[in-house]
């Protein structure tokens, strides 16, 4: 039986991660140039969900400032937790749907 492998095609983002491997790979310290250019990719993420969180959190006490501006911090409290809720789905094999059963079929 042969198993066909099915892939998707590569975007530019998976080849500059397979360049930017290749070339800490080539370099002397090898094992110190990954650590810390995973530490720049971790950074950056975490760089990037700041600003949007904290855009998305401006925008709201911007829309209703009588409402939340008083109540900023525990408003951003629970937005934080909100978004790692919504992104807990993401990482992991959760599934909102439920499995499919074999009802039988009646004639």
């Amino acid at each position: 039986m042969k198993v066909k492998c099915i892939q998707s095609r590569p975007t530019s983002f998976t080849y500059t991660y397979y360049l930017c491997v290749q070339v800490v790979l080539q370099l002397t310290p090898s094992a110190v140039w990954s650590v810390m250019f995973f530490i720049m990719l971790l950074a950056l993420g975490f760089d990037s969900q700041f600003c949007i969180l904290e855009s998305l959190i401006v925008g709201l006490v911007d829309n209703w400032p009588k409402f939340l501006r008083p109540r900023r911090l525990k408003f951003t409290i629970i937005m934080v937790i909100f978004m790692f809720v919504l992104g807990l789905p993401q990482i992991t094999n959760v599934s909102v749907q439920e499995p499919v059963q074999n009802v039988p079929q009646q004639d």
